[in-house]
């Protein structure tokens, strides 16, 4: 509803031109036919709808949580450099931020298991992204969730290279 009439056309533009994964080009078709600015667009990103890669490539952020389309007529992005960089969170929407609470797999994981929905506990999933992003950054304090799931928590197992030089 704080949408001005122009983002709400743009959002819905980009809702019908998105692949079955969510992003769109940004092209004179939707650009010339509803006269939208660079302010439209960056007003969808600030609200949290769309999530952009450049001035040319969005993804719709709640995508998987408003289309459904069946295994046998999915056809992946052909923007496999962006999707790599996404992550989905437990309401299948997409972030770009690996450490954000709630995430649970890589966007290219996702699609590689087959884009299951049917998911019942979020929680193992959620416990295993957080062990491969500590991981793959041993030096930093990953945060872990807390046994109701709801909240991050430092992961007091790990050690940063500081606290190391200091006790010794």
């Amino acid at each position: 509803l704080s949408l001005s009439n122009d983002e709400k056309s743009l959002y819905l533009y980009l809702l019908t031109f998105a692949d079955d994964d969510g992003f769109v080009k940004r092209s004179i078709m939707i650009d010339g036919v509803l006269k939208v600015s660079d302010d439209d667009y960056s007003a969808l990103e600030k609200k949290g709808l769309i999530i952009s890669e450049n001035n040319e490539i969005k993804v719709i952020t709640h995508w998987n949580t408003l289309e459904t389309i069946r295994e046998k007529l999915y056809t992946p992005t052909v923007y496999l450099d962006f999707r790599s960089q996404l992550f989905l969170k437990v309401d299948f929407s997409y972030t770009k931020n690996p450490r954000e609470a709630q995430i649970f797999t890589s966007a290219d994981d996702w699609v590689k298991q087959g884009r299951p929905k049917n998911i019942t506990d979020f929680k193992p999933l959620i416990q295993q992204h957080l062990r491969k992003l500590q991981s793959q950054d041993s030096t930093s304090t990953v945060p872990i969730q807390d046994k109701d799931s709801t909240s991050a928590s430092p992961d007091k197992s790990s050690l940063d290279k500081d606290s190391v030089e200091k006790s010794s």
